[in-house]
């Protein structure tokens, strides 16, 4: 996937073009590959069933590979229980997806929901998550839009990070455009 920051920014532009311009956008939450886990399945499984978000996302697809060689990708790297011999084959090593493309999907996300976006990666990396979003995203959205990057710090387990989505979710009040909340131990 072939995405670069001036795509991002394209799509990030156009969003007061496109907008319902409503005030009561539902919560959309969006996981990042580093925090495609459990404790994030439940507290999303959590949320929904108390109406707080419509549903929740990986934003990332996984590469497989089967025996025959032939490959495939699967969304946040779900593999369906089936019944069948079916061959879902293995993750494919050193095959990651590009922070441009989970930005990507983040802004698109934004045309219908407000997207809390959960993730480890806190690099400063140019064509990295945070600098994509501070630099192509941020000056572009305001109200009726919240996208909010929620970063987990080192050592913070998940019961602790899992926490405060749902504190932040519940009370809704995060600033209207792009902001980011880091969510550290504080002991």
């Amino acid at each position: 996937m072939n995405l670069s920051a001036e795509d991002i920014e394209r799509v990030a532009r156009s969003l007061p073009e496109i907008s319902e311009t409503k005030t009561d956008r539902t919560w959309m939450l969006a996981i990042d590959e580093c925090e495609n886990n459990a404790a994030i399945a439940a507290i999303s499984s959590l949320l929904i069933e108390a109406g707080l978000i419509t549903g929740s996302t990986p934003l990332w697809n996984q590469r497989r590979a089967r025996e025959d060689g032939s490959a495939f990708y699967t969304v946040g790297g779900a593999v369906p229980e089936s019944p069948h011999d079916e061959d879902w084959g293995v993750p494919v090593e050193g095959v990651g997806w590009p922070d441009t493309a989970v930005v990507m999907w983040s802004v698109g996300l934004l045309r219908s929901h407000n997207v809390m976006l959960a993730s480890r990666n806190s690099k400063l990396d140019n064509l990295g998550l945070r600098k994509l979003l501070h630099r192509h995203v941020a000056p572009f959205i305001s109200w009726p839009y919240k996208l909010v990057l929620v970063l987990r710090g080192p050592n913070t387990d998940d019961s602790l990070f899992c926490r405060e989505i749902v504190r932040l979710i519940a009370r809704d009040e995060c600033e209207y455009g792009f902001s980011e909340e880091k969510i550290v131990n504080s002991a």
